[in-house]
């Protein structure tokens, strides 16, 4: 059966889609009739737009009654028998036309009157739901904004000091920092030109001033750099052996084989890495040498690899050649003093596969101390070097003034500590016996 063309403008329901279900149901009216594909253009009062076929719209009841009407009159219009009705019969028919347009009045005002409720597209529902959320997110700023403000305002109140302008403060700090930078300067000074490579491992030993020890990255050192730096720590110290690394008894690796390594392929490593992790190190880790047209590079402390020699690696010290340091004072904790007054220092601390026990060359607070102690050591344990070293201690000095020992046996004795100093208080302990010791 085929069904009558639609006329532009009439109201429509959609039935009957079985792709986009969620339009069934809809209304609109009728906005256009596209020719070359058959279908009719329907706009819904929300101002979405749908091609559709004739077979899924349905007329409206009132528009139904409308066309019906509008084509009985042209009927009885071009008929010749129309015009030889009776005029009684031609009378009854007004009257059923005028009682059925006055029915179809009375549903179309009834329709009118019924509120419909407006179909809401997805898309709009998705952008009133983010409005509504921005909307309470700026409620909630808001809100923070005036608590911090009121808080602000009570703290002017409550502290009327607090009123001067921040650059004030600054001009008035000023000159007292000035003249402390003055105090340092001289201190800076011998640090650079006591440390051995100047440049950044000087200036951030003398940065410390009167804090005395340096943390180990490097304050001109970038955060790539620190992670290089760490790495090659990692290897050139402990694990370069087991990833299948060449290393010397003199420490030496090939830095072709240290790039060949995954950890730093993952990086994407390259000589300069390598070379910018060496010289900006404010400990001075490491070392590079070249032989030949290859490069080599090595830690210079710090080793638990059994494979690097201590005479390959390092200094010995001994009376006869009269290299020994004034002091030797080793940093530790608190906790750990009873048990190193009862059984002496052990090598690694008796915890970790290190060769040596560190010891710094300088007091603590000295700012030529770069490495061989930690920057946060509570207790100084000051050693007799020359009567370890004379009682068959060996001591060994690494190229940034560490001093090592391996110990006799993995110790060196109790018996060759001289004092003790708790850098906390400043004071010296008065008893070594391990039982007074708190």
């Amino acid at each position: 059966m085929e069904l009558d063309k639609l006329p532009i403008g009439c109201s429509v329901r959609v039935f009957g889609l079985k792709k986009k279900t969620d339009n069934n149901g809809r209304t609109g009216h009728v906005a256009s009739y596209l020719e070359e594909r058959g279908r009719y253009q329907v706009e819904t009062p929300s101002g979405q737009k749908m091609l559709l076929l004739r077979e899924n719209l349905e007329v409206l009841k009132t528009e139904e009654t409308k066309t019906t009407t509008a084509t009985t009159a042209a009927t009885a219009t071009a008929s010749p028998s129309a015009e030889r009705q009776p005029a009684s019969s031609a009378g009854d028919e007004a009257k059923d036309g005028a009682s059925a347009a006055a029915a179809a009045g009375a549903e179309s005002l009834a329709a009118k009157a019924k509120p419909r409720r407006r179909a809401r597209s997805r898309s709009r529902s998705r952008s009133h739901r983010r409005s509504r959320s921005r909307s309470r997110s700026n409620n909630n700023n808001n809100k923070s904004n005036n608590r911090n403000n009121s808080r602000s305002r009570s703290r002017r109140r409550r502290s009327p000091a607090r009123g001067r302008s921040r650059s004030r403060g600054r001009k008035e700090e000023a000159a007292p920092a000035a003249a402390r930078a003055k105090s340092r300067s001289p201190r800076r000074a011998e640090a650079s030109s006591t440390i051995p490579g100047g440049g950044r491992a000087a200036a951030a030993a003398a940065g410390k001033g009167e804090k005395g020890i340096a943390k180990g990255k490097g304050k001109g050192a970038s955060q790539r750099e620190f992670q290089v730096s760490k790495a090659m720590a990692r290897v050139l110290r402990h694990t370069a052996a087991g990833q299948g690394l060449v290393i010397r008894p003199d420490g030496f690796c090939p830095v072709e084989g240290l790039l060949a390594l995954q950890e730093f392929r993952s990086f994407g490593c390259s000589l300069a890495d390598v070379q910018g992790a060496v010289n900006n190190n404010d400990k001075k880790r490491f070392e590079l040498l070249q032989e030949a047209d290859q490069v080599f590079v090595r830690a210079v402390q710090g080793h638990s690899i059994k494979a690097v020699a201590d005479d390959e690696l390092l200094t010995r010290l001994s009376s006869e050649k009269g290299n020994l340091p004034t002091v030797c004072v080793h940093g530790t904790y608190r906790r750990h003093l009873a048990s190193i007054l009862l059984q002496g220092l052990l090598v690694g601390g008796g915890t970790s596969q290190r060769n040596h026990v560190h010891f710094a060359p300088f007091d603590p607070g000295d700012g030529r101390v770069i490495s061989g102690m930690r920057y946060n050591c509570e207790v100084a344990i000051y050693l007799n070097l020359e009567g370890a070293i004379k009682a068959g201690v060996p001591f060994f000095q690494s190229a940034n003034q560490v001093i090592l020992s391996p110990g006799v046996q993995g110790v060196v004795a109790a018996e060759f500590i001289s004092k003790v100093k708790d850098l906390k208080t400043g004071q010296w302990l008065p008893s070594l016996d391990p039982a007074q010791v708190q």
